[in-house]
């Protein structure tokens, strides 16, 4: 339950358009890459459509990469005739896609891991538990699939690492890293996988051509080799049947006891004409061997007798029924004698003796040889399951492709049939025709599962090479790029929160690396620490000078305050006592009529007694206390006069704490 959930957990996200129109091409370019394969060898294709479904995984996640893998890799159905590659190449996407975010960021190691534990068992259950092809055949499926899945892998995770895909599609909102030791262990694994495939992809192609170009030339050879065989064994019985006409004169009919006596007699020179039969001119038999009861038997309306009569052919052959299941191969010619015809000699033998002739014939090579007359019956064969007289149906239902002007490569239509076990069925054919008195037609025919056999143990050994690099590749580039990236996540840890390992005087080691680069790297880091080092110190001895400074001072402050609040105290009991003889001397002038006012010199505020504003009427408005009211309220005439006195006053008394008074 919890896999679907986990598998499911991003298909919950709502797509953005761009990300929308992006998986799509995505998808689009999954299924072109299995559709436009790279044929190595007899149906053993290299597909490159889980590039795209990988990067669907590593982008969108499980789910979305399943849906991509099974629209992609349904070509493979079509391509090789069974469902069980897309369910192992479905597997892949959901695996990788399970433990990409979880366990490891390493796309390539995951892809790697899966194909030896889960990808490698389902080939064996598939291929030969279920399809039952050879145990050679699921070897190099299983070794084939498991490069071509790596090799994809390792493009899929150059190009994810390489390109800032997730943030141009902002499917994921943090900045674009790209991990140094992922980088590097892929750039390695590249730099050894790449020329390794490509060489061995080449060299099994070229293979693939030499093989068929030798088979072409082979069976161009054995061709040559059995049609003059066969066109041989039929002259040389040509030639028997043309002495015998030779030594024959069937115009004098009282010879025909001379001719019995010849006829039983060449039968048993030559045993392999089971029947020979003279006739004369009109057909009628005047001879046989062996000797029948019935010593005439009329053969006028025998086809072959009216081509030899009319001389349309002077020698015959055909294949003849003599009962529901007997057939026989009967040669003829004509008895020519003074440029006319005289009659003809008919001879049976029995097809056995092409099959003999077929089957004898041995070359240290695996072929076939059939023989077909003009109605299409086979008449001799050297395959077992095919019988003497069957319709030969060599070409039929096949999917013909042609390597020269006469050899072809036949392989079955039937949509029912794995390709694997088409590739194994198939053949190699060459159809020649004998000589036209002969009328019959060789076929030489090759089986491709030898040839197939053969470039398979080549290949697989290749295949094993190259799948033992990449393994070496793998643990070389997880080694190397350990040991160079080491020395660095090292620095990362160490110069992490180092302000705080400095303050907290924890011990920072540092160890050189034998690159020059990193070693260099390390000797600034240890100088940056040294020189951090020295300025916390300063800064903690300029702490502690400052708390010092700081205590002195606060000390200082707080006798400062306790000053200022005894200060306030006595300044506070002062404003009381000045508040209370303010008070006092207020109720003494208001007991009294005088008008009083008094300028303060110092801040020029002058005060008004209410007697002052009452003698000038405004008791219930007062005037404001200002020096101006006082100057506003003195005669004009006397005005000068009293400013004037102000005047000497204070010059005079200036130094002097004496008051001034006018009336």
């Amino acid at each position: 339950m919890r896999f679907f959930t986990n598998l499911l957990k991003l298909s919950e996200i709502a797509l953005k358009p761009k990300q929308i129109l992006f998986l799509l091409l995505l998808i689009i370019a999954g299924y072109l890459g299995n559709y436009f394969k790279l044929t190595l060898f007899f149906g053993v294709d290299f597909l490159f459509g889980s590039i795209a479904v990988l990067i669907v995984v590593a982008i969108y996640g499980p789910f979305w990469g399943a849906i991509a893998s099974i629209i992609s890799s349904s070509h493979t159905f079509i391509l090789w005739g069974h469902p069980y590659a897309m369910i192992i190449f479905t597997c892949e996407a959901i695996f990788v896609g399970l433990f990409i975010r979880k366990k490891s960021q390493n796309l390539l190691l995951l892809d790697g891991i899966y194909w030896l534990f889960v990808g490698m068992p389902l080939v064996v259950i598939f291929y030969s538990g279920i399809i039952k092809v050879s145990a050679i055949a699921v070897l190099l499926i299983i070794l084939k699939q498991s490069v071509n899945g790596l090799f994809n892998a390792m493009i899929c995770s150059l190009v994810v690492n390489c390109f800032p895909v997730n943030q141009w599609l902002k499917v994921n909102k943090n900045k674009h890293t790209i991990s140094w030791q992922q980088l590097l262990f892929n750039i390695l694994i590249a730099f050894v996988f790449f020329p390794v495939m490509i060489i061995n992809m080449n060299n099994a192609m070229r293979s693939t051509e030499s093989i068929e170009s030798a088979i072409v030339k082979d069976i161009n050879f054995l061709s040559l080799v059995f049609k003059y065989d066969l066109e041989y064994w039929y002259e040389n019985n040509i030639n028997i049947l043309n002495r015998i006409t030779n030594d024959l004169d069937v115009v004098n009919k009282n010879s025909i006891l001379n001719f019995q006596e010849k006829l039983e007699h060449i039968q048993t020179i030559f045993p392999q004409f089971q029947k020979i039969y003279l006739v004369n001119n009109l057909g009628e038999v005047i001879a046989t061997s062996p000797k029948k009861i019935k010593s005439y038997i009329n053969v006028n309306q025998d086809p072959d007798f009216w081509k030899l009569k009319k001389y349309e052919f002077s020698i015959t052959t055909n294949i003849v029924s003599t009962s529901e299941n007997n057939k026989i191969l009967r040669l003829g010619m004509a008895i020519i004698k003074n440029n006319q015809f005289t009659g003809a000699i008919l001879c049976e033998m029995n097809i056995d003796e092409l099959n003999k002739l077929v089957k004898n014939i041995k070359i240290n090579q695996d072929f076939y040889i059939s023989i077909i007359d003009k109605n299409k019956q086979i008449i001799a064969t050297s395959l077992e399951n095919i019988k003497s007289l069957e319709k030969f149906t060599l070409y039929d239902h096949k999917i013909i492709r042609k390597l020269d002007s006469d050899v072809v490569h036949l392989l079955t239509d039937s949509q029912k049939i794995p390709a694997i076990v088409k590739w194994e069925k198939s053949f190699y054919a060459k159809t020649v025709s004998l000589n036209n008195n002969v009328g019959f037609q060789l076929v030489i025919q090759i089986p491709t599962k030898p040839q197939i056999d053969y470039i398979r143990a080549i290949y697989i050994k290749n295949l094993g090479i190259m799948l033992f690099t990449a393994i070496m590749a793998l643990i070389a580039a997880m080694l190397l790029s350990n040991k160079l990236v080491q020395p660095v996540l090292n620095l990362t840890q160490v110069t992490t929160d180092l302000p705080q390992k400095i303050i907290a005087e924890e011990e920072i080691i540092l160890d050189n690396s034998i690159i020059t680069e990193i070693d260099s790297l390390t000797r600034n880091f240890k100088s940056m620490i040294l020189a951090l080092n020295e300025m916390f110190q300063e800064i903690k001895r300029a702490t502690n000078t400052l708390e010092e400074r700081v205590e002195e001072r606060t000390q200082e402050l707080s006798i400062t305050n306790q000053e200022l609040e005894s200060e306030i105290i006595r300044r506070q009991k002062i404003e009381a006592i000045l508040r209370d003889r303010e008070e006092r001397y207020e109720l003494a002038i208001s007991g009294t009529n005088d008008g009083i006012w008094d300028w303060d010199l110092t801040s020029n505020q002058i005060y008004y007694s209410p007697t002052w504003m009452r003698i000038l009427g405004y008791e219930h408005k007062p005037l404001p206390h200002l020096f101006s009211t006082w100057a506003d309220n003195v005669h004009p005439d006397e005005l000068q006069i009293a400013l004037s006195d102000i005047k000497n006053h204070l010059v005079v008394c200036q130094a002097k704490n004496c008051e001034f008074e006018r009336e």
